[in-house]
């Protein structure tokens, strides 16, 4: 477990938050000299607690469906398992990769352009690992709600034709949220007026909605679940009920709403499992007449999260 500070969690709760705030607004708000925040922050770079720094982008408004497949792995070793893990890092219509317990594996998240891509996409994978790759469950996602904010990506979103710079700007974006505005104006070759412009349409018309970080909270000795709900009887009241109990509850990042074996997602960050446990009890307690099925999935390792696949935003 890695050795932090109340400073240095109050940083990574800010960069959640807001990754692009200026060193001398966050050194202010942790009450640190900029010179301090500054190495502060590159302690924890340099010691991989903070991954990276990826923007929340609605790939909605690329037309793009989102695809989650949770894979069971058959027996082989650990060079397989890293081959497998290396595969999907890299792969261009992959946006996340995770490392997980409980009745799967590995989840892999695909953001396609549409179910038959998908199905080409998919079948490819799995012809090239299928004596070790088993994809017991598919799962498609409608919507996304970042908590406790009610951030919303997904839904119901009339695709936008991009012009060329503004598809390369979401792109170094997405690479890395934290890129200077001196270095977008080089590699876009526009004045930085026109590219803070940019920048601010794409916020105002809720384009990009989260500039985050992606934090190992294993080194941080808390640990992530995702958990997979399926309702029973469910009407468009208790869901709308169900939701609102969710949204009050401490360390639920991520609600997901489904549609396959399963109609929920939830991501929960803790640091004693019991709170999950009581949280679990809780849910079943009240939602007793609509809730099916429950299942918990420790996460182990984040391998990736983006927002925006690599193939997209190249073309």
């Amino acid at each position: 477990m890695a050795k932090i500070d109340k400073k240095d969690q109050k940083i990574l709760e800010i960069l959640e938050n807001n990754s692009r705030i200026p060193i001398t607004r966050l050194a202010k708000k942790t009450h640190s000299s900029p010179q301090a925040t500054h190495y502060r922050v590159n302690k924890l770079i340099s010691e991989k607690i903070i991954l990276d720094f990826p923007t929340v982008i609605d790939y909605a408004y690329f037309g793009l469906t989102e695809v989650k497949v949770y894979f069971k792995i058959l027996y082989t070793s650990s060079k397989i398992v890293n081959q497998i893990l290396s595969y999907f890092k890299d792969h261009e219509f992959v946006s996340e990769v995770i490392e997980c317990g409980g009745n799967w594996d590995i989840v892999i998240t695909y953001l396609v352009e549409n179910l038959s891509q998908f199905n080409k996409i998919f079948h490819g994978d799995i012809e090239k690992f299928q004596k070790h790759l088993d994809p017991d469950l598919i799962l498609f996602s409608i919507v996304h709600h970042f908590l406790p904010k009610n951030v919303v990506i997904g839904g119901d979103r009339k695709p936008i034709k991009f012009k060329k710079k503004t598809k390369k700007l979401l792109y170094l974006f997405a690479l890395n949220n934290r890129i200077t505005i001196v270095d977008l104006v080089k590699q876009l070759k526009m004045d930085s007026k026109t590219v803070i412009k940019r920048m601010n349409n794409l916020k105002k018309e809720n384009i990009i909605r989260i500039f985050t970080v992606n934090i190992d909270k294993s080194l941080l000795n808390k640990t992530i679940y995702k958990i997979l709900i399926r309702y029973s009887n469910i009407s468009t009241k208790k869901e709308k009920e169900f939701f609102n109990f969710i949204k009050r509850q401490k360390g639920i990042k991520l609600f997901t709403k489904l549609i396959g074996k399963f109609n929920v997602e939830l991501e929960i960050e803790t640091e004693k499992n019991i709170e999950l446990r009581k949280l679990i009890f809780e849910i079943r307690e009240k939602f007793s007449s609509i809730i099916q099925d429950i299942n918990e999935i420790p996460i182990y390792h984040l391998h990736k999260r983006s927002y925006l696949p690599k193939k997209i935003l190249k073309d």
